[in-house]
């Protein structure tokens, strides 16, 4: 755990912040009793700007995408936190994509307090209306990204409620805190009426990053 800590101190000192990240990314969305050749698909690229860490330790960064199915958007001001928890500014405006990614951007996602002997670790959080929980488990380290697996359940309650079930796959650069990739599967099915199942697969995969960043806006 002192090496982890000592070569985070290192690579903070090597990659100061505000910090430039490009993700490219591939949405799949269809009905998920239907096949595959039955989806619409999305793909494009997510700008990240990590601007600072706040001191109730939430990552500052901006965010915004580009591809054919969203119109020009202005970039989103968020605060990401290392257990999952994401605020922006607007909301409305932030895609599934870029909520998957902004989930992954908070200081100590990996929390070495926080992993048990097993590799693993468990999150969760509710409003209300929603109760979500997150399993994540470390399986692996290669070229040094952590290989995790990880599930996710989303319960939101009320005559539009449904439950949405993701199971996905992480390569976390745990130096620049930051995902290399990442791939999940998320099937939302709702609690009422005759709704179909939808089924979303995602893709995210960094394709340039941890330059200083020059955007200003």
């Amino acid at each position: 755990m002192l090496t982890a800590l000592l070569a985070a101190t290192v690579v903070a000192a090597t990659y100061p912040l505000p910090r430039h990240f490009v993700y490219g990314f591939t949405m799949n969305t269809g009905v998920a009793a239907q096949p595959a050749g039955g989806a619409k698909t999305d793909a494009g690229s997510i700008v990240v700007d990590v601007v600072k860490v706040l001191d109730d330790t939430g990552t500052l960064v901006r965010v915004s995408e580009q591809s054919p199915a969203r119109a020009s958007q202005p970039a989103s001001t968020c605060v990401a936190y290392g257990t999952g928890l994401v605020q922006c500014d607007p909301i409305d405006t932030i895609s599934v994509e870029e909520m998957c990614l902004l989930r992954l951007l908070g200081r100590n996602f990996l929390n070495w307090s926080e992993i048990d002997k097993q590799r693993a670790w468990h999150t969760c959080a509710s409003d209300g209306r929603a109760r979500e929980s997150n399993d994540y488990r470390i399986t692996g380290q290669t070229n040094g990204l952590f290989q995790i697996a990880f599930e996710r359940v989303l319960h939101v309650d009320g005559s539009d409620g449904y439950v949405s079930m993701t199971q996905g796959r992480i390569s976390y650069d745990d130096a620049r805190a930051v995902p290399a990739f990442l791939t999940q599967q998320t099937v939302t099915r709702p609690q009422s009426g005759d709704r179909p199942a939808v089924l979303e697969q995602l893709t995210l995969s960094l394709r340039d990053g941890g330059a200083p960043s020059t955007r200003t806006s």
